[in-house]
């Protein structure tokens, strides 16, 4: 799937950049059902998540900022592989789908899902917010244990 890759790329630009990424461990099928919050983009959901992981964890300001603009770059990217104009910050490469918004919204969950996991799993609250990212992976269709190893 190419834009398996497309996340996977990204994914690993944003975290070779700002710091270690927790190995996953999975080998589900990647399956896409509708969403459960049609109201609002795909990023907007994730954002939302991890505003509500920012505000159980210890105010760490730099911290979280960068936290929120790494998510946003690795989102950032993700739907802009999709784009034939869009200038990515920093992934190059480009992808393409029959269905570009779904494709995008699969690359935008995958990027941010995988970067909060890395930056969450040590924190304080992360018995909330991990299975609170699997959870929106799943309410929007995705598993959280899918690994694309090609």
């Amino acid at each position: 799937m190419k834009r398996c890759w497309i996340v996977g790329a990204v994914v690993a630009a944003v975290l070779v950049a700002t710091g270690p990424l927790a190995a996953g461990n999975g080998n589900g099928r990647n399956k896409r059902t509708e969403s459960t919050e049609p109201t609002h983009s795909v990023a907007r959901q994730w954002n939302e998540v991890l505003l509500d992981s920012i505000r159980i964890d210890i105010p760490k300001p730099t911290v979280h900022s960068r936290n929120l603009f790494h998510v946003s770059v690795a989102m950032w990217d993700a739907w802009a592989a999709y784009d034939d104009f869009a200038r990515p910050y920093l992934h190059q490469e480009r992808a393409t789908a029959t269905d570009l918004s779904k494709a995008r919204d699969e690359a935008i969950s995958y990027a941010a899902y995988t970067v909060l996991k890395s930056r969450f799993s040590a924190s304080p609250g992360a018995a909330v917010s991990l299975p609170a990212f699997d959870a929106r992976m799943v309410a929007l269709g995705y598993d959280p244990d899918f690994v694309d190893l090609g």
